[in-house]
């Protein structure tokens, strides 16, 4: 169970979270996110990650 809880995200995964369309995010900023994710699932775990994304100010734009 430990194993799974620091379990690093898929772009699939971060792509459907975040609602990225296929194709607007690659390269250098896609790898620079899933960096990113993955340091805090790391260092958290994969539900700290899920509810921090969940509970984060939605812009209002």
């Amino acid at each position: 169970m430990a194993n799974a809880r620091k379990e690093p995200f898929e772009w699939k995964e971060l792509a459907d979270i975040f609602c990225i369309r296929e194709g607007e995010c690659k390269g250098e900023i896609r790898e620079k996110l899933m960096l990113r994710v993955n340091g805090f699932t790391d260092k958290y775990g994969r539900e700290y990650v899920i509810k921090k994304i969940a509970l984060r100010p939605q812009s209002r734009d």
